[in-house]
């Protein structure tokens, strides 16, 4: 079997994917193809091909493509969660962890041909996931920032928490949604809007991590 061919900088991540078993490998797979040329794009032979394995192994794993493509979506809002997670752990303050996860999240909106919204329809399943994880998951993480950022004394208290969150979610699918000359507007309107829930400390806090 011929093996994938990574850089020395790679080497690593060659280990671990070696390690994995076909399931994971193909679900793997199949972000990198996705991300890159969009779910219509890609055929069950591309998939086979880059791994590469038989279409038969496939056939074993999945019923067909759009079964395929659910799983690729739960695998990477699975890795997407855990991300986030971890980053809540390692975040000193709210504002540092509030940019760290928005980082996390633009690098996976980076991949915009995974959210073909074509293919999406006729995937009604993959959308829900989307959803569920933007309006539960997302939510409830931007909610539990607010209140931490309250108690720490770098967010104003005068606020609906619930009515900010939905502010934030609208602003961040703004930002993640938009490219080219856009984009410099995008992330200057999401740092006025956090300048304006911010205290003087926070506010100080948010010059010195921003620059």
């Amino acid at each position: 079997m011929q093996l994938p061919v990574f850089s020395h900088g790679e080497f690593f991540y060659y280990q671990q994917f070696s390690a994995m078993n076909t399931s994971e490998q193909l679900l793997i797979t199949g972000q990198k193809l996705f991300g890159k040329l969009g779910i219509k794009a890609v055929t069950v032979d591309d998939l086979c091909n880059d791994l590469p394995i038989s279409k038969k192994t496939f056939y074993k794993l999945y019923d067909d493509k759009k079964e395929f493509v659910l799983e690729v979506m739960r695998y990477s809002i699975k890795q997407l969660k855990r991300e986030l997670i971890a980053c809540r752990r390692n975040c000193d303050n709210a504002i540092e962890m509030l940019f760290a996860q928005q980082d996390i999240l633009s690098g996976f909106y980076e991949m915009r041909p995974l959210f073909d919204p074509e293919f999406l329809e006729l995937c009604p399943k993959a959308v829900r996931l989307i959803i569920s994880f933007r309006e539960v998951f997302l939510a409830a993480g931007i909610e539990r920032n607010l209140r931490e950022g309250v108690a720490a004394g770098l967010y104003q208290e005068a606020f609906d928490l619930k009515e900010v969150t939905k502010a934030f979610l609208l602003l961040i699918d703004i930002l993640l949604l938009t490219k080219g000359p856009d984009k410099a507007a995008a992330k200057g309107a999401l740092m006025i809007f956090i300048n304006g829930i911010t205290t003087s400390c926070g506010r100080a806090l948010l010059m010195q991590i921003r620059g």
